[in-house]
């Protein structure tokens, strides 16, 4: 009998220890195991309006070229990405990817090798430490403070000469607080010109501080950053994946021969180009989930056995008295789907994302049933 395959072949053991990223609950799962109709989902962090209708127009006109390969140039989409952003960057400093998960992947691989160390400020995106290990580099914690900010001393003391990327997530998935100005003033001067920083915004669109630090000056500056931005959460494109980053022209470019060809689709570019064309769509989610957010935190904050935290995010976390798993559970026995946190690092939390108005009123009608 021929011996098992998997005894001739060379596995790496970083690859097979990195974990993989389970992401909330799906929809049609909750409806299967409960036999529930009306599932609520509050998880993901997904825009819960409906797609532009500008997009599905362009989506519906883009359907009969799916035959031909995409083009696999995407300078048009990288100069409307830099009259998007402004803030004086330009298509040269952009890079694209199969969304915001493939951009960090896509980083790790440019600047992380085998033994190479990556330092994380957890509770924060649990992705990180995937991309690091799958790359065969150490992840160093940088914990944060009680009040989930950022501990400064304690990242640069973690600093090595194996260091080779900060990741940085602002506002922080999934505490939804920010980096100060002063914080990043702080760290960047202090930081070794070695060191590569990961600026994880994906949700600055619904950031409200003013004291949230300006990456991007950095950046003009000739710093080497890397700002994440993602179609993912604003947009509502989170079923198409595209994801992209701001850099020096140099990282940038550096990052962009790592991509694949034909990297994104021809439905997402035609849905990209459209989205951000549609400028009404832009202010009208961003209006929306501040306004929610804001009624949200006030309400959740009046239900005792729950400790709510302020978010400049499309997300709330919250502490509850009870088991968080067993309230997670709960809910979702009840049609909610929210995202209990022990994989982001924090056990005993729970996060709940911004919905539609009746959406949020369902959730907060649940939970103090529970509760």
């Amino acid at each position: 009998m021929v011996e098992k395959l998997e005894n001739h072949l060379q596995f790496k053991q970083y690859l097979l220890e990195s974990p993989i990223y389970k992401g909330g609950n799906p929809i049609q799962m909750i409806r299967d195991q409960y036999g529930i109709e009306e599932i609520t989902k509050l998880a993901s962090n997904e825009n819960p309006l409906p797609t532009s209708p500008k997009v599905i127009e362009a989506l519906q006109n883009a359907v009969s070229n799916l035959n031909r390969y995409p083009s696999n140039d995407d300078e048009s989409l990288r100069e409307q990405l830099a009259n998007y952003v402004q803030k004086g960057v330009h298509k040269d400093q952009f890079f694209t990817a199969n969304g915001g998960c493939d951009v960090l992947a896509l980083i790790a691989q440019g600047f992380l090798s085998e033994g190479d160390e990556a330092i994380v400020c957890p509770p924060t995106f649990p992705i990180y430490d995937i991309t690091i290990k799958q790359m065969g580099a150490k992840s160093v914690h940088a914990a944060r403070k009680s009040d989930f900010s950022y501990d400064i001393d304690a990242i640069l003391t973690a600093v090595t000469p194996k260091t080779r990327l900060v990741y940085l997530c602002s506002p922080n998935n999934p505490t939804g607080n920010v980096l100060t100005q002063a914080e990043f003033d702080y760290l960047m001067d202090r930081l070794p010109s070695y060191v590569v920083v990961v600026a994880d915004e994906v949700y600055w669109q619904f950031n409200t501080n003013e004291v949230m630090a300006d990456s991007l000056a950095y950046v003009n500056q000739g710093y080497p950053i890397i700002v994440v931005h993602s179609f993912s959460k604003l947009f509502g494109l989170a079923g198409l994946r595209l994801g992209y980053a701001i850099s020096t022209p140099q990282i940038a470019d550096y990052l962009s021969r790592g991509k694949r060809p034909f990297h994104i689709n021809h439905l997402t570019l035609t849905a990209a180009n459209a989205a951000l064309n549609d400028r009404e769509m832009i202010e009208n989610v961003t209006a929306v989930t501040i306004e929610e957010r804001t009624k949200l935190v006030h309400a959740m904050s009046k239900l005792e056995g729950l400790t709510v935290f302020p978010s400049e995010s499309n997300f709330i976390l919250f502490k509850p008295e009870q088991d968080s798993v067993q309230l997670s559970e709960k809910l979702q026995q009840e049609g909610m789907i929210i995202r209990e946190l022990s994989r982001f690092y924090l056990p005993g939390y729970c996060r709940v994302s911004v919905g539609l108005p009746e959406e949020n009123e369902r959730f907060l009608q649940l939970i103090q049933k529970l509760l």
